[in-house]
């Protein structure tokens, strides 16, 4: 008897859990996510399939978005080549509830 109760009590522990995972996706707006590539162009979207070249380019999209949404920029492997010594100050950093995160892809 105790053994069938508790595999209900667990059951029902993880239904809740999956029903408020769900929740949680379907309430919180995703991330914005910005890609940079030594082969993209600073004509290009941005996007996985059509990233920025430069970092100046990514952070011209930054600086638009930031604040008002969570955003991650990924860089892709390569060498980078800077016009301009790169500053990165609070506007660059969102907020508590909408960071911006810059970081390396994993390939």
């Amino acid at each position: 008897m105790y053994a069938s109760r508790s595999i209900k009590l667990n059951l029902f522990q993880v239904c809740v859990f999956v029903l408020s995972l769900f929740w949680l996706s379907a309430c919180s707006p995703t991330a914005k996510e910005i890609f940079v590539a030594p082969t993209g162009s600073d004509d290009n979207n941005g996007s996985g399939n059509a990233p920025f070249a430069s970092f100046e380019r990514a952070l011209l999209e930054t600086k638009e978005f930031a604040g008002k949404q969570a955003m991650y920029v990924w860089f892709e492997a390569g060498t980078y080549y800077l016009s301009n010594t790169l500053v990165l100050n609070e506007e660059y950093s969102g907020t508590t509830d909408k960071p911006i995160v810059f970081s390396a892809l994993g390939n």
